[in-house]
């Protein structure tokens, strides 16, 4: 049975809607948590007041029901204090992000002065992740 799952996911990721959904997901689910994070929380209607949007609106985002543009999409980040980064990867790669934050008065002109900045405790994972059984059987 997992040969016959791994041999449809294979195939689904030969659609270009398999790669809609992810990033439709990516985005729903880094809203959300952004979201929650934010002090104090913002619900739904909030989110849909910031942005003069019904909250049914965004109840459908959250869900992944909508098929959004890039505008939409950053209305939805600014309304949660974020901005929205795009980046392409050659395929089969994991991408690791992480954020640094960097004072508004300090203009960084060479990527050396990032050394001075903390860099947030963030990392997101893009692209198929190592297989953990073989990984495990390689420590023991």
């Amino acid at each position: 049975m997992r040969l016959e799952y791994a041999e449809f996911l294979k195939n689904a990721e030969k659609a270009p809607e398999y790669w809609t959904q992810t990033a439709i997901l990516d985005f729903t689910e880094e809203l959300s948590r952004l979201m929650s994070e934010a002090k104090p929380a913002i619900n739904r209607a909030e989110l849909a007041r910031r942005i003069n949007a019904s909250p049914s609106y965004v109840t459908k985002v959250l869900r992944g029901n909508v098929n959004f543009t890039l505008e939409t999409m950053n209305k939805l980040a600014r309304a949660v204090g974020a901005v929205v980064r795009i980046h392409l990867a050659p395929d089969g790669v994991v991408v690791t992000w992480s954020h640094t934050q960097v004072a508004q008065d300090h203009l960084i002109d060479d990527m050396d002065d990032l050394d001075d900045f903390p860099v947030w405790p963030i990392s997101y994972h893009v692209g198929p992740q190592p297989d953990t059984d073989n990984n495990k059987s390689a420590v023991q």
